[in-house]
């Protein structure tokens, strides 16, 4: 299950991020517009 975020909270605290997409299953970053930018 991808949890969708941000570019500013990606960008607020990376590393939290990256572990947490390793411990849910994935993480997709989004920009304002909801176009998504890259997954962890």
């Amino acid at each position: 299950m991808e949890k969708p975020i941000t570019v500013d909270e990606y960008q607020d605290n990376p590393e939290f991020w990256e572990q947490l997409a390793l411990s849910v299953g994935g993480v997709e970053v989004k920009d304002e517009s909801g176009k998504v930018l890259f997954d962890l």
